[in-house]
Order: structure tokens, then sequence, then C-alpha cells
């Protein structure tokens, strides 16, 4: 996907400018990762990013290495790499980025941390799928860093998040 693309998705899904300063480093990078990694696990693929939960990185959350690289080229102003894509923005597409983005920040706003509640919805959910045990979601808990009531907003949004999307109904 080129640059304007991402920077369309990006304002669809966040309904902001996505800003690739320096002073917004991180930020960005987590919006961009959350961002793609969500889009994913609702059939909207931009890319071949494998996300894995990379805990060496001070992300904490699923991360893929490759859009990392990507975003890492935007930051310092080059220009000559593409986001990889197979699907055409079309307004089906821009309806479900759109829902889903609008449920996202809607809630993560509510937080006080709106980028530590988007990290920990993405690793709900990253965990969320996979069959693991309650000491390893104590040790993702305790990495994160969060309160109880964290986990169970985090938790609460995947819940319903996932039984939209198994019921079909994405607000489409």
């Amino acid at each position: 996907m080129k640059d304007n693309e991402v920077k369309l998705l990006y304002k669809e899904f966040y309904k902001k400018e996505p800003d690739f300063s320096s002073e917004n480093r991180d930020n960005i990078t987590i919006e961009m990762q959350a961002m793609a990694y969500l889009l994913g696990e609702y059939g909207i693929i931009l890319g071949d990013y494998r996300f894995e939960y990379n805990t060496l990185m001070h992300l904490k959350m699923p991360v893929s290495m490759y859009l990392q690289d990507i975003l890492v080229c935007q930051m310092l102003e080059h220009e000559n790499k593409e986001f990889a894509s197979d699907i055409p923005l079309n307004e089906m597409i821009k309806s479900a980025i759109n829902v889903i983005g609008e449920s996202l920040t809607n809630d993560i706003n509510k937080c006080e941390s709106p980028m530590e509640a988007l990290r920990l919805i993405c690793s709900v959910y990253y965990v969320s799928k996979s069959v693991i045990s309650i000491f390893e979601m104590a040790e993702i808990v305790d990495f994160q860093k969060c309160s109880p009531e964290e986990v169970e907003s985090a938790m609460s949004f995947v819940r319903t998040m996932v039984l939209d999307h198994v019921n079909g109904n994405l607000g489409l």
C-alpha cells in the first residue's frame, strides 16, 4: 500500500491525520500496528504482516516486524518503501474500517491512557485466540503493568467485537 493509501486508511480508522514526526514516534507506531492487526482479524488484510507477541520490543503488543520496518522508513521520510496490499479501498471496506475504528477509538478514548488501552486490547485479542494457561495470561498482564479493571475493560471490548464478528454484525 502506497504512502497516501496508508494515510487514507489511518484517517478512516482513527478520524485524524497520521503524524510521523519524531515527537509522535511511539504513538504512531502503536496506532499503525494496532490498526493493521485488528483490521486483519476482521478479514481486511493490508499485507503479509505476520504478527507476533514480541516481548523484546517496548510496544507490549502483537507486532509485525515487516510493518515496523516500513513505519521506520516513513518516520525517516524515506518514500521508497510501499505498504503491500491486495485489497482495494472500496466503499464496503471503508465502511468496515469506519465501524471497527470508531468502536475502538470510542472505547480507548474513555481511558486515562488511550495508547496503553490500545496496546492492552490488541494483547488481549491476540491472547484470546490461542489456548493458554492462566499463568501465561498472568504473565502478560504483569508485563502490561495494568490493573485488573483495565484488563476486564479490554476483555469486554474484545468479547463484544468477537461476538459481533462471529454473528456477522459489523454494523454494515
